[in-house]
């Protein structure tokens, strides 16, 4: 039975930029989750980035507001030493893979998720399942 989701920053973006065309899908998958008592996760590391890229495009005030929202959601995973070095020789031993999924794959495996929600089409693969948005949808 899945119970923990970590989500990735293009999946939050959508949440937040109707420009990117996906945010009733997202609230969706959001709302299915949380009804079925998942707990929803990601990094401190996406929410930095979330908050560099819309706020380009957002009210300060309004992405704020969105931030806070984002807070009440999800659980905020710290990216430690730990999961960095793991990361890190993760990249290692095949230097073509992308850091940052790598982190936020380590971030998943630290807390035990079942799946990680992102529309990045090369994600990196490892241990945490990764399912695109609509792949979600369709499961829960």
């Amino acid at each position: 039975m899945m119970t923990k989701i970590f989500f990735d920053a293009n999946i939050i973006l959508d949440m937040i930029d109707t420009d990117r065309g996906n945010i009733d899908a997202v609230r969706k998958l959001v709302y299915r989750a949380l009804m079925k008592d998942m707990t929803l996760y990601t990094s401190c590391d996406i929410l930095s980035n979330i908050y560099y890229v819309a706020r380009k495009k957002l009210d300060k005030e309004v992405l704020i507001k969105e931030m806070f929202n984002i807070l009440e959601i999800f659980e905020i995973i710290e990216i430690d030493k730990k999961i960095a070095k793991n990361a890190l020789l993760k990249n290692k031993e095949k230097l073509s893979l992308d850091f940052e999924d790598l982190l936020q794959s380590q971030c998943a495996i630290q807390v035990k998720c079942d799946l990680i929600v992102t529309n990045d089409k090369k994600f990196v693969d490892g241990k945490v399942k990764h399912l695109s948005l609509v792949e979600a949808l369709k499961i829960l």
